[in-house]
C-alpha cells in the first residue's frame, strides 16, 4: 500500500463515520497479515490522532496488536515507548485481561512511565476473598455475570505471588470462555458448559486450598 493510501486509510479510519466501516476492514486485513505492516500504520494512526481520539486508536489498533501477535507486539511497543510519549499514554488505555500471558509485561511497562502506581496485590489478601466468591457460585447464591463481574474488578494488577496468580488467571480464563461476547474474531475458545465451569472452579479452590489460603 502506498503512502497516498495509507493517509485515506488512516483519515478514514479516525473519522469513523459509517460511510468509513472500510477503513476498519482493511485494518482487520493488515494486522492479521503482517506485524509490521499494521504496526507502521498504527503508529501513524497514533501521530495523526487528536488527543481526543487518541482511545479510539488505543482501544482498536493498539489493542488489536497485541490480542493478535502478543509478545512479539509488546517487544515493538516496548522500544518505541522508550522516545514515544504518547504511545505511552494510548498503552495505558489498552485492555489486556488478567489471564493473558502479556499482562504482566504491559502492567510493568505501564508502571515503568508512571501510568500504574499501585503495588502488586498481597495473594494473602485476595486469595481468601476469591475463594469466597466461589463459593458463592458454587452455592449458587450469585450468577456467573455477577462473578465474572467481580472476579474481573479484584484482579485488575499483578499479584505478588506468581502460582496464586496462575490459578486465578485460569479461573478468570474459564469463565471468560462460558461469558465472552465480544471480540469473537481473537480468542474465543470454545464455550463452556455451565457444568463445566462448576467443575473448573471447584478444582481452582482446591487448588488454592492447597497453598494454604482459607475463608473467613
Amino acid at each position: 500500500m502506498d503512502h497516498s493510501n495509507l493517509d485515506t486509510l488512516t483519515k478514514a479510519y479516525l473519522r469513523g463515520h459509517q460511510e468509513d466501516h472500510w477503513a476498519w476492514e482493511e485494518w482487520q486485513r493488515i494486522v492479521k497479515a503482517d506485524l509490521n505492516a499494521a504496526w507502521k500504520l498504527m503508529l501513524l494512526m497514533l501521530e495523526r490522532a487528536e488527543s481526543d481520539g487518541l482511545g479510539r486508536v488505543a482501544a482498536g489498533p493498539l489493542e488489536d496488536l497485541i490480542d493478535l501477535h502478543g509478545h512479539k507486539a509488546l517487544d515493538l511497543i516496548e522500544e518505541e515507548c522508550k522516545n514515544n510519549s504518547q504511545l505511552q499514554v494510548a498503552l495505558s488505555q489498552v485492555e489486556v485481561l488478567f489471564y493473558y500471558d502479556e499482562f504482566d509485561r504491559w502492567y510493568a511497562l505501564l508502571c515503568k512511565y508512571g501510568l500504574r502506581q499501585a503495588p502488586a496485590i498481597e495473594s494473602r489478601v485476595i486469595a481468601p476473598k476469591i475463594m469466597q466468591l466461589m463459593k458463592c457460585l458454587l452455592n449458587k447464591t450469585i450468577g456467573v455475570a455477577d462473578y465474572e463481574f467481580s472476579l474481573n474488578a479484584w484482579l485488575d494488577r499483578p499479584l505478588d505471588d506468581k502460582r496464586t496468580q496462575r490459578i486465578l488467571q485460569a479461573a478468570c480464563y474459564d469463565v471468560g470462555r462460558l461469558n465472552d461476547t465480544a471480540r469473537p474474531e481473537f480468542r474465543t475458545p470454545q464455550m463452556l458448559r455451565d457444568s463445566e465451569l462448576r467443575a473448573r472452579v471447584e478444582q481452582s479452590l482446591g487448588e488454592l486450598e492447597s497453598l494454604g489460603y482459607r475463608t473467613g
